[in-house]
């Protein structure tokens, strides 16, 4: 079950959406995995590798909202994914060796979703539905060379890729005798990215210093084709990735550790399809093409103790990343529906983390104590009903408290505490806060048997403090001695919260 409520303050209106949507999933899947190793001689290896996973999930939702109508939706994907690596290893020296590997991998999606009442809410149609086809091939080979000395060690690598995406959907509305295309509701497209790449890494120590530098110099070939409108648009780039990672030792059990880094991103498909599509019962997806890069820019900064005698592990971070260029949304909002175009556009967002982590035994207590605090300020723009492109602020706080003892009894316990955070900034102020503390009893009378009771205590706004949930749910865990096999029991929702 999920919940989710959003107010809106736009163009001086207000006012509050709200969706209680009830879910129920029946996944199945496959899997399997092949490892395939042959010694062709002293000095060389042949290894291959084969990955193949085949999943269907099918999803229910009955979904009741703000909306004039309340909805019944079906999802059902088809998700088949192979992976094969094929690499030979040859050692040339003591310190040196080659390595060349041939990588192709082939991922086909199918989806099929219809929701009812129609999502257009049109009398002539009963249902809205939805057919999406995805197909991604990806070959690559490569060639390495790989040497080490006494305090240092590089390595070189030339190779080549070949990915190509197909993506097509079909939305529309339907009723017992006609199916009717929804306008720009048909995506048929193909996009190609071609590279010919050099890799290189040296890594280099001296006393408590240790450093490290990489590159990446490659020429990247894109093409988007548009059946539908008949289009294509090819792009062409040299890209240089350079960055360092610096390493002091500062004694036995501390390090302070500082990373840079620049790197240039291509988009994914889910930015590149330019008619509707529809995700879930308010939400319609398109696109504005472009090819261009994103260009990200980041460096961070952290300590690290680890002290294993006491017991105690710290450890604090800062980063920083800064991203030229990429996807905005210009996003149409009502109490109904919402509707988002993304376009590229070369303006600047950013985003500031802080981290904590902190771990500790208590030795007199017998118990664990662990705090992880983590902090983040993320500016960005985008377009809301019209407007100009606007300026926006979000923050993020997660702060977490957590308990565990060990001993020697039968029974021990946990406990975890977690305060979350957000607000964003624009014209107006949108805050939330939420808090949750769960509480566990572990039970083990012997090492057949182990079972464990959980209390979740939730308070999804604490400016609304009446909405609280609580939530009770049980683990029991039978392994006989000397036997291969397990049984476990288990509930949830034991006291039956309904509505959350």
């Amino acid at each position: 079950n999920q919940f989710s409520e959003n107010s809106f303050n736009i163009n001086n209106e207000t006012f509050t959406t709200f969706d209680n949507i009830f879910i129920k999933k029946n996944p199945f899947q496959y899997r399997g995995d092949l490892e395939f190793k042959l010694i062709t001689s002293k000095l060389s290896l042949l290894q291959y590798n084969v990955s193949l996973r085949n999943e269907t999930i099918k999803t229910n939702r009955a979904i009741f909202s703000n909306q004039e109508n309340d909805f019944i939706s079906y999802l059902q994907s088809k998700n088949l994914f192979l992976k094969q690596r094929l690499q030979y290893t040859k050692k040339i020296t003591n310190k040196k060796a080659i390595q060349t590997s041939l990588l192709y991998s082939t991922n086909s999606l199918k989806q099929y979703f219809n929701i009812t009442p129609s999502f257009f809410n049109t009398n002539e149609t009963d249902r809205s539905l939805q057919n999406n086809n995805s197909k991604k091939h990806y070959l690559d080979f490569k060639g390495t060379l790989l040497a080490a000395k006494k305090n240092d060690n590089y390595a070189f690598t030339f190779g080549a890729s070949l990915s190509k995406e197909l993506f097509q959907s079909f939305l529309g509305s339907q009723n017992d005798t006609d199916t009717i295309p929804f306008q720009n509701g048909i995506n048929n497209l193909e996009y190609k990215k071609n590279e010919f790449y050099t890799l290189g890494s040296y890594h280099w120590k001296f006393k408590k210093l240790k450093v490290s530098t990489n590159y990446s110099l490659k020429f990247l070939h894109q093409n988007l084709d548009l059946f539908e409108n008949n289009t294509s648009t090819d792009s062409n780039h040299f890209i240089f990735e350079p960055s360092l990672n610096v390493s002091y030792k500062l004694n036995q059990i501390s390090f302070l550790n500082m990373t840079m880094g620049l790197n240039r991103n291509t988009n994914s498909i889910q930015n590149l399809f330019p008619n509707s599509v529809l995700i879930n019962n308010r939400t319609l997806l398109s696109n504005i093409q472009n090819l261009s890069l994103q260009k990200n820019q980041s460096v961070g900064l952290s300590y690290d103790k680890n002290d294993l005698f006491n017991q105690l592990e710290i450890s604090i971070g800062v980063n920083y990343t800064k991203q030229k260029g990429g996807f905005f949304s210009n996003s149409l909002i009502n109490g109904n529906s919402l509707i988002v175009e993304s376009f590229f556009s070369p303006e600047n967002t950013e985003n500031l983390n802080l981290n904590l982590n902190f771990s500790k035994l208590i030795p007199v207590l017998k118990t664990t104590l662990k705090i992880n605090s983590n902090y983040s300020v993320f500016n960005f723009k985008n377009i809301v009903n019209n407007s100009e492109l606007r300026n926006n602020k979000s923050n993020y706080i997660n702060n977490q408290i957590f308990l565990k003892t060990a001993f020697s009894s039968v029974v021990n316990f946990e406990n975890k505490i977690n305060y979350i955070y957000r607000d964003t900034q624009n014209e107006t102020l949108f805050k939330s806060t939420s808090f949750q503390n769960k509480f566990k009893i572990i039970v083990k009378p012997s090492k057949q048997f182990y079972g464990n009771l959980t209390v979740d205590f939730f308070i999804p706004n604490l400016e609304k403090k009446s909405n609280d949930y609580s939530f009770l749910s049980a683990k029991i865990w039978y392994k006989p001695k000397n036997k291969k096999w397990e049984m476990n029991f288990s509930g949830t929702n034991l006291i039956n919260i309904k509505d959350f």
